[in-house]
Order: C-alpha cells, then sequence, then structure tokens
C-alpha cells in the first residue's frame, strides 16, 4: 500500500503521539488526522473516528474511565488491509519526519 505523508502535527497524550495526513497514492484518497500511538515498543496508526453523541446532543463517555467514546467513520474491509495501512501510515510519517516517533523528538 502506497502511502505518502503530506502534514505531521504532535500531540502528546498517553499513547498518542500526534497526528498524520496521509494520501492514499493509487486511490488518490487524501485522510486527515490519522493518530499515530505508540505502547510498550509498538506503534500503529488509528484511522480518524468521531465522538459518540447523545440524544441529549452530548458527547458521550466511559461510564468506567469518563474517556470520550467514539465511532469509526471508514474502515478497512479487514484485518489484514487495516495492518497493512497501518505500517505504511507509519513508515511514510518516520520518512517525511524521521524523529517524530523518538521519546524526545517533536519533529
Amino acid at each position: 500500500m502506497a502511502v505518502k505523508c503530506e502534514k505531521w502535527t504532535t500531540r502528546h497524550s498517553n499513547t498518542l503521539r500526534g497526528f498524520a495526513d496521509v494520501l492514499l497514492e493509487q486511490t488518490h484518497l487524501r485522510i486527515r488526522d490519522v493518530a499515530i500511538h505508540t505502547k510498550n515498543g509498538e506503534t500503529w496508526a488509528q484511522l480518524p473516528a468521531r465522538p459518540q453523541i447523545g440524544r441529549d446532543g452530548v458527547a458521550l463517555r466511559d461510564e468506567q474511565t469518563g474517556k470520550l467514546k467514539y465511532s469509526r467513520i471508514i474502515e478497512f474491509d479487514s484485518r489484514q488491509a487495516n495492518d497493512e495501512f497501518s505500517r505504511a501510515a507509519i513508515a511514510a510519517v518516520l520518512e517525511r519526519f524521521p524523529s517524530v516517533l523518538d521519546d524526545d523528538g517533536d519533529g
């Protein structure tokens, strides 16, 4: 999967390291705000999602953690395709911004 990173925005919060705008070159599909996460030596890319909204118009939160609940906007049709995208997106980010996933690097 050919992925090009067009923009990077650093944002450290828990596992989140930042957001990438990427282009899937074969399909000419641009995806903004792909979240890049790291934890325990693992790195993964997460497609954009939106907060779940209740009938009262207020964002829903997990009852135990208090964190916002999110719904997928777009998704791949298989785990294999999702994993391939994740690897390609991370590689594209690191190709363009080599130090952004370093512990102290912010690109």
